[in-house]
């Protein structure tokens, strides 16, 4: 899960090494250096996003598709392409639910 702030000025992204699971786990208020407006800017827990690090099962397919390959040849780089991606699928959508997670916990 990759957290962020949005630079009021520029509209950009401003990605946070925060590590949470829920929003109101954030200290507030924080100032951020923006990199791309060279201002400081400051936020309320209310104004980080979350969003899923995503892509990992096309990394899982390839990876287990070489794996296989090296392994078992055709046959290998086949089954080891459709684990990689039944991994990556799982590890997506516990990204999916990292985020929700982050969100309902500012319930409070």
């Amino acid at each position: 899960m990759r957290l962020y702030v949005t630079c009021p000025n520029t509209k950009r992204r401003i990605y946070l090494s925060l590590i949470v699971e829920k929003r109101s786990q954030i200290q507030e208020p924080f100032g951020i250096d923006c990199p791309f407006d060279n201002e400081t800017h400051w936020y309320n827990r209310e104004d980080v996003n979350a969003e899923p690090s995503l892509g990992t099962s096309a990394i899982g397919t390839i990876l287990g598709g070489l794996v296989g390959a090296i392994v078992g040849g055709p046959i290998g780089a086949i089954l080891g392409g459709g684990a990689g991606l039944v991994i990556g699928n799982n590890n997506e959508e516990e990204e999916r639910r990292r985020v929700r997670n982050f969100y309902e916990g500012n319930q409070t």
